[in-house]
């Protein structure tokens, strides 16, 4: 997904295009109380103009593909499932007032239109997983988003570790740090199990080209069961490395698929004893 991205890549792109002045009203709250928007799991944004708006911008709420559960929100409950629906461009504005951030109302249509798809790219990702570790595209079509959080700011313990390897090789270690981070818990209708994803979202930037999107969409490392995914896919993707490098060796591929199976198992039984902490 390539997108244009006027912002530097290791900074989300929400940010303000100049500094607050004397002469700029400080940035307030337009949430009238705590309360909190049962579509959306988010504080409820005022639909009017921010003071000092110059244009409107659209009220309409767009609804996504992805599917929310009955029991989801706070104190609203419904015999129905739903799927979350974004947040409107006015709503979209009036949260970043809210935050500190001074956007032009041009840019609000395009940005939400990017935050909506970013967020439908990143549920692919989920079902994807889904659907190759608990029971194939049929049951991941029932999967549903029970709630979900954004960690701007926490870098995740894979995002951590990239940046200490980019010290070391910078060469290898390309991509710059996330510029947003979401934990998704999802929900399984068959089995009512939950289990949390980690989203990271990253920038890179190109002289030449657009800014290429990139998302890392996986089980967070809290359960058995998302561990073994993990151990899984990651094996996964070492065979395929490997024997599109070992094509001419196929003795060498032998030994060394053999040698990963072991190292899998050892990982496997050190994840069993200490993934409770982890």
């Amino acid at each position: 997904m390539v997108v244009i991205d006027p912002f530097p890549a290791t900074q989300c792109p929400v940010r303000p295009l100049t500094q607050p002045s004397m002469s700029q009203p400080p940035a307030r709250c337009p949430i009238s109380n705590g309360s909190i928007d049962p579509r959306n799991n988010m504080p409820v944004e005022s639909q009017e103009s921010a003071p000092g708006q110059y244009s409107d911008l659209p009220t309409m709420r767009a609804i996504s593909s992805i599917p929310r559960p009955p029991d989801s929100t706070y104190g609203h409950h419904t015999n129905t499932q739903e799927n979350w629906e974004y947040p409107s461009p006015q709503q979209f504005y009036n949260a970043l007032l809210r935050k500190g951030f001074n956007m032009p109302e041009r840019r609000i249509e395009p940005m939400v239109l990017l935050h909506n798809k970013l967020n439908e790219d990143a549920w692919k990702e989920v079902l994807q997983w889904e659907s190759r570790f608990h029971g194939g595209e049929t049951e991941a079509a029932k999967l549903e988003l029970a709630s979900f959080a954004g960690i701007h700011g926490h870098l995740s313990n894979k995002a951590r570790l990239y940046k200490l390897g980019r010290r070391v090789f910078p060469a290898y270690f390309t991509l710059p740090d996330p510029f947003d981070r979401h934990d998704w818990i999802i929900r399984r209708p068959r089995t009512g199990q939950k289990a949390r994803y980690v989203i990271d979202y990253y920038g890179i930037k190109h002289p030449r080209r657009d800014t290429k999107l990139v998302i890392d969409a996986r089980p967070a490392l809290d359960s058995f069961d998302n561990a073994r995914m993990r151990v899984v896919a990651l094996i996964g993707r070492m065979f395929a490395t490997l024997g599109a490098a070992t094509t001419k060796v196929p003795h060498a591929l032998a030994v060394v698929k053999y040698g990963m199976c072991l190292l899998a198992v050892g990982i496997s039984v050190y994840l069993s004893r200490f993934v409770s902490v982890i």
